[in-house]
C-alpha cells in the first residue's frame, strides 16, 4: 500500500489568496468600527448610552475582529509553510531518484 502524499499547489495558492484578501477586509472592518466610534463619540449619540455602545464597538468588537484576523494569518502562514514542506520534499525525492 502506497503512501503518497499529493499537494495541488495552486489550490492552496488559491486558499492563501482567500485568506489574504478574508485578513485584508478584517482590517478595513477593523477601521471603520473605529470611524464609527469616533462619530458616536463626536455627538452621533449623545449620554451614557451612546459611550457604552462607542466602547463596546471599541472594546469588545475591535478585539473580537481582531482576533479573527490574527487567526486568518495563522491559517495563512499555515499553508505557506505546507507548501514550502511539501515543495522541499518534493525536490529531495526528485533528487533521491535521479
Amino acid at each position: 500500500m502506497s503512501s503518497d502524499i499529493i499537494m495541488d499547489y495552486t489550490m492552496v495558492a488559491d486558499m492563501k489568496a482567500a485568506c489574504a484578501k478574508v485578513r485584508e477586509e478584517l482590517e478595513t472592518a477593523i477601521s471603520e468600527v473605529s470611524s464609527i466610534a469616533d462619530t458616536l463619540e463626536g455627538g452621533g449619540l449623545i449620554g451614557a448610552g451612546g459611550t457604552s455602545f462607542s466602547n463596546a464597538l471599541r472594546g469588545s468588537l475591535q478585539n473580537k475582529i481582531s482576533v479573527l484576523r490574527d487567526q486568518i494569518q495563522e491559517v495563512e502562514d499555515g499553508l505557506q509553510a505546507a507548501m514550502i514542506d511539501m515543495q522541499t520534499a518534493d525536490n529531495t525525492a526528485k533528487q533521491d531518484i535521479q
